[in-house]
């Protein structure tokens, strides 16, 4: 694989295990809050400056990274630092990916442009 997803894993967190594929909500203990807040930080900063390096396919509007870089940032951060979550696939859906009409969550997440016909 080769995405957009991989090579920026690749670039900002080289020597990571598992990358967790987490969105919102996010439930979390505040001492992992500590823990990550710094770092998560740091992350974003460093991915927002590199703006007028990124790959192209990190300005794609499908990949949106100019306003999802602090999803990233976090989800590389809590990686480095290995503190994993348990990821309920059924908390949330996410308008204009679930790839069906209906859709079945209590929370929606529109993350993504979505045209309606």
């Amino acid at each position: 694989r080769g995405g957009a997803f991989e090579s920026l894993t690749a670039r900002y967190c080289k020597g990571c295990g598992m990358v967790e594929p987490i969105a919102v909500p996010v439930v979390i203990h505040r001492r992992d809050l500590a823990k990550i807040a710094p770092l998560w930080l740091s992350i974003t900063e460093q991915i927002r400056g590199d703006q007028p390096t990124w790959d192209p396919s990190w300005k794609d509007k499908a990949f949106a990274l100019a306003w999802t870089a602090e999803m990233y940032g976090y989800i590389f951060a809590a990686a480095r630092l290995g503190i994993e979550h348990t990821i309920n696939g059924k908390a949330q859906d996410i308008a204009g990916v679930a790839g069906s009409r209906t859709l079945t969550a209590n929370l929606l997440h529109y993350s993504l442009k979505i045209e309606l016909k």
